[in-house]
């Protein structure tokens, strides 16, 4: 479990269910909200946020990669996620 900031790139513009979070002089990490537990406004893009999740490795299935894009995912090549448990967007 990880605690970490950055700038929101991306959210899910369908449910708010997943974020793009960069931090700086890093490629973005995807992060899901908990299994769907939470969601996020879909108009926080650009603003700094915190997070707390956990670290995962999970290469995603050509369906997953195309889902996540169709809803504007652009970090989907890479197989790093965070799951958050919490986000706090200032």
């Amino acid at each position: 479990v990880v605690h970490t900031s950055g700038t929101i790139e991306r959210v899910c513009q369908a449910m708010g269910c997943w974020m793009e979070l960069r931090a700086e002089g890093a490629e973005p990490v995807r992060v899901p909200m908990a299994g769907h537990s939470f969601f996020l406004p879909r108009d926080v893009a650009g603003r700094p946020a915190e997070i707390e999740g956990r670290v995962a490795l999970v290469a995603l299935s050509e369906d997953a990669r195309r889902h996540l894009e169709g809803e504007g995912a652009t970090a989907t090549s890479n197989a790093l996620s965070i799951e958050a448990t919490g986000v706090v967007v200032r």
